[in-house]
């Protein structure tokens, strides 16, 4: 998967861990990325967790503007840290599934 995501022009970010898999960016520019990707393994743990909070957020209006909230939040206080956001959303993302 990586030499295919790399000669479409993805950057590879590295091994995330077991939770958040294979992380790969695009930049419009460098250092402008515009999407990135977690490549996990399908139907995994962690795929499955994905697709269920992809579907609990569909489903869900309220699930949503708690998810929004967090990130709207995240964001005034962290800036641009991305560990410190991504970690901050972790425990959210756990209470919802947790619900779901």
């Amino acid at each position: 998967m990586r030499e295919r995501l790399e000669s479409a022009g993805w950057i590879y970010r590295g091994d995330a861990g077991a939770h958040l898999g294979h992380v790969f960016v695009l930049e419009a520019k460098p250092g402008h990325r515009v999407v990135h990707v977690h490549v996990v393994d399908f139907d995994g743990d962690q795929w499955r967790d994905y697709v269920r909070l992809k579907e609990l957020l569909r489903r869900s209006p309220a699930a949503g503007e708690r998810y929004e909230t967090i990130k709207q939040q995240l964001v005034n206080e962290v800036g641009i840290d991305r560990t410190a956001y991504t970690d901050g959303k972790s425990e959210v993302i756990a209470a919802l599934l947790d619900e779901a």
